[in-house]
């Protein structure tokens, strides 16, 4: 109807004219991201670790509205980093907060440097809510040398080399320069195969060192063989193995710990019509101890 005096408004005019009153009276309030929950720390500077640790850090998850509400967590981490902690589906009441623990293994191989994990929450709401936090890790460099013995001989004759086995170990972070060493002995060479070794991170590798006794010795020596493994870097502590040898005289029977034992062999051998055959005998004793206290008899 129109009203006299008065021209009919457009039909575009009108529908202008009730969107924003339609908009209006449909209007809920709704939380953006980030501002119907609230991640937090207690301390925002960098966590500092060393590899092959467990990280541990308590996250609190503050609610902004009034409204109860579940969510799901997600925790990305660096490739080979393991949650130890899987966090389940939570409800968070309206208004409240709550504290979400977690707990991450750190590889041993870690190399040292900055790095980051992002724990983020949402919920199934339309739109959802939503809210993350980035934490950054710092991985320390860490340098530690095992050395370890894995076969030597109980006995060295004067004269005739031997082979000692080590097995080195860089049980750090990353690469790592070895300087190698043999505490000598008077009449004793002890060589090691090489000076040095490089190792990368947690690699092992076996090293030997020849050991040679002098021919004039004449005497029953014992000998403690020491090798040394120096790391290039100043924190490190140098790394030793160490084993006994006993040196035994070539051609010289004074000091050996053998005793012996007299035997006597008896043989005997018959035959007839082309037939022949034959019969050995051992037979002997004598004691095995120094004081005569054990007999062995044959």
């Amino acid at each position: 109807m129109e009203t006299p005096g008065f021209p009919r408004p457009p039909h575009s005019f009108r529908i202008a004219f009730a969107l924003p009153a339609f908009l209006i009276a449909c209007w809920r309030p709704v939380y953006s991201q980030g501002d119907c929950v609230a991640i937090t720390r207690a301390r925002e500077e960098t966590i500092s670790t060393l590899p092959g640790k467990v990280l541990t850090t308590a996250l609190t998850v503050t609610s902004l509205s009034s409204l109860d509400r579940r969510f799901e967590s997600r925790l990305e981490l660096p490739p080979g980093w393991r949650n130890l902690a899987p966090d389940f589906p939570f409800v968070l009441s309206g208004n409240r907060s709550d504290v979400r623990l977690l707990s991450i293994a750190v590889p041993p191989a870690t190399p040292p440097g900055k790095y980051r994990i992002r724990y983020s929450l949402s919920d199934n709401a339309v739109p959802p809510c939503r809210a993350g936090m980035m934490i950054e890790v710092s991985v320390e460099a860490f340098h530690r040398i095992q050395l370890q013995i894995l076969e030597a001989p109980h006995f060295v004759v004067s004269g005739s080399p031997s082979r000692v086995s080590f097995v080195l170990r860089n049980l750090g972070n990353g690469p790592s320069a070895v300087r190698l060493s043999v505490r000598g002995a008077e009449n004793i060479s002890a060589v090691p195969d090489s000076a040095s070794e490089t190792l990368h991170a947690l690699e092992s590798r076996p090293v030997s060192v020849l050991v040679t006794a002098d021919p004039s010795i004449t005497e029953h020596t014992r000998y403690v063989l020491e090798l040394r493994a120096a790391p290039g870097e100043d924190t490190a502590e140098v790394a030793t193995a160490s084993c006994l040898i006993e040196v035994l005289p070539r051609g010289s029977t004074a000091d050996l710990q053998f005793h012996e034992v007299p035997l006597d062999v008896t043989v005997r051998a018959a035959g007839e019509s082309g037939r022949s055959g034959g019969q050995t005998e051992v037979a002997g004793g004598g004691t095995i101890t120094d004081r005569g206290t054990e007999r062995v008899d044959l």
